[in-house]
């Protein structure tokens, strides 16, 4: 798989049932008007002290530009895995290949079709490199701050990100 390989609106992804099967391809472009089910990787980085990345999204995006969101995601390519998905972000967005560990699938439902979302988490120490094309900012926030500015909406966060903090904060600590 080349990590090379960028997305477009017109790149090909896969439709997919409400069991995560595949069941057809489409442009990316053409998803959201389809209502068709699509596959998504996210990727959460933490630092050594356990401090979540996110990542403010560029103007260029025409979805929640100037949002903060995951550490990466992205569309999974036709015949994709989430696994390769990932990695193909991460160094994409962030110029980085850590080892990551998959945590879960959570599926989000919209008007537009369902989103099914792979979620990886990964640690990582060392100096990032996000692709300004893509991210205007980044930061390291502790857990606990993340909740607590979701909680007082202050701040502004894409509709994912917010499903995904939950899905593994309430999955992190009922372990």
């Amino acid at each position: 798989m080349s990590y090379n390989k960028e997305p477009s609106p017109e790149m090909l992804i896969n439709t997919v049932d409400s069991k995560d099967h595949v069941i057809g391809v489409i442009q990316r472009k053409k998803v959201l008007q389809s209502h068709q089910s699509f596959r998504v990787a996210h990727v959460f980085v933490f630092n050594s002290k356990e401090e979540l990345l996110l990542q403010k999204i560029s103007k260029k995006n025409k979805r929640h530009p100037f949002y903060w969101g995951s550490s990466v995601a992205g569309y999974l390519f036709a015949g994709e895995s989430y696994t390769q998905g990932a990695n193909r972000r991460i160094k994409q967005e962030l110029g980085i290949e850590p080892r990551l560990s998959f945590f879960g699938k959570v599926t989000m439902k919209e008007e537009t079709g369902d989103k099914i979302i792979g979620l990886y988490i990964c640690h990582y120490n060392k100096e990032i490199y996000p692709n300004k094309e893509l991210i205007l900012d980044t930061k390291f926030y502790a857990l606990q701050k993340i909740k607590k500015m979701l909680d007082g909406g202050d701040i502004k966060v894409t509709p994912t990100f917010s499903l995904l903090f939950n899905f593994f904060y309430t999955r992190k600590q009922d372990k």
